[in-house]
């Protein structure tokens, strides 16, 4: 299937580490590592590695995190030709811990605001892009921010078919709305 996911994308930052410093103290990771990440970042990828065609669709930053992440997805094969750069904005990164077997504290850096809260519908291009399925993410009350207003799952989903000029002005078809982590994961069927 070919999926347009629109959707955050960070740089994350993991650090593995055996323990917490000690008050005043450093510890050295054993190992660290760069790559994409945020939800729609994670979707592109997991989807692209489970033989699909992905394209992606976003804001980043124009800066150097920003042209990692780009190329770094298109190198794990998922297109980023709607991936926009926004020179007024940083691209947000997240910083992970790694205490295994099952700490993994958490830091995101998305100031003022994250890139993907300033997507315009002219930014998604839906109409020109020839997908079977289009995977929507947001954090709910993130997304009424982004768009001025109170937007429901639903409004976004006639609105991406419109674009996409959906059979008989139904727009699309919205399988399923599924919290995961605190964001709202909508899949809308393109009909």
């Amino acid at each position: 299937m070919k999926f347009y996911v629109i959707g955050d994308v960070t740089v994350d930052h993991l650090y593995h580490l055996d323990r917490l410093p000690a008050p005043g103290r450093e510890v050295t990771p054993k190992r660290s590592t760069m790559q994409p990440g945020g939800s729609g970042g994670t979707i592109s990828v997991t989807l692209e590695r489970l033989g699909h065609t992905v394209t992606l669709a976003d804001r980043v930053g124009d800066d150097p995190f920003g042209r990692y992440v780009v190329k770094e997805m298109e190198r794990l094969g998922v297109s980023s030709r709607f991936v926009v750069k926004n020179d007024q904005l940083n691209t947000p990164i997240t910083l992970c811990e790694i205490f295994p077997p099952d700490d993994f504290p958490l830091y995101f850096y998305r100031e003022p605001i994250a890139p993907d809260l300033t997507l315009e519908a002219g930014d998604l291009a839906v109409a020109h892009a020839r997908v079977d399925a289009v995977v929507l993410q947001f954090e709910r009350n993130r997304l009424g921010d982004a768009l001025e207003g109170e937007v429901t799952v639903e409004d976004v989903v006639v609105t991406v078919g419109a674009h996409r000029g959906g059979h008989e002005g139904r727009g699309g078809e919205l399988l399923g709305v599924e919290e995961v982590g605190g964001a709202d994961v909508v899949v809308a069927l393109i009909v």
